[in-house]
């Protein structure tokens, strides 16, 4: 093995259906590590406890984007500054 895995879903879902998904991450952030699988296709992932956390929306016309991305060394030790972000509905 190469030391890369790699994961990748893309489907269209009901909003309910994507909170329970957005839920069970919330739920392997609390336990400390994440894991994603459809049929064969599947990773582990073990977390930190800092992470890099990325937002980005986009409206344009009738199209919105909404990006997540979340990213972290295994072990690793960081004194970076954490900043506060407010997120509302």
């Amino acid at each position: 093995m190469n030391g890369i895995e790699e994961f990748e879903h893309d489907s269209y879902q009901d909003r309910e259906s994507i909170k329970k998904y957005l839920l069970a991450i919330v739920e392997g952030f609390e336990k400390g590590s994440v894991s994603f699988r459809v049929e064969q296709d599947s990773i582990l992932m073990p977390l930190d406890n800092f992470l890099r956390f990325k937002i980005k929306a986009k409206r344009r016309e009738e199209k919105n984007k909404l990006y997540i991305s979340i990213s972290w060394k295994e072990k690793q030790a960081s004194s970076r500054k954490k900043e506060n972000i407010v997120i509302g509905s």
